[in-house]
């Protein structure tokens, strides 16, 4: 499957909203933006942490997701929050 840049914006917004909710977040494979369910969520790269005092929006994730490409796209990765 392949993302384009319109799929991943509307993904991303999709991931900042589901972060605004109670309990609410997201795990995806960041090759191609699927859910991930199962597994252990660990952080692997902990210069790459961030923690948000307030609302995270769609460009926070955008900027991380650029920050942390590198990172992001090393097997078995995957993008949470």
């Amino acid at each position: 499957m392949t993302t384009t840049l319109i799929d991943w914006s509307a993904r991303i917004s999709a991931m900042a909203d589901a972060l605004s909710v109670p309990d609410g977040g997201f795990s995806v494979n960041p090759s191609d933006g699927s859910d991930i369910s199962t597994g252990y969520a660990v952080a692997v790269h902990p210069e790459h942490e961030r923690v948000f005092d307030g609302s995270v929006t769609s460009n926070d994730l955008h900027e991380y997701i650029a920050q942390a490409k590198d990172a992001l796209s090393l097997p078995g990765r995957v993008l949470g929050g």
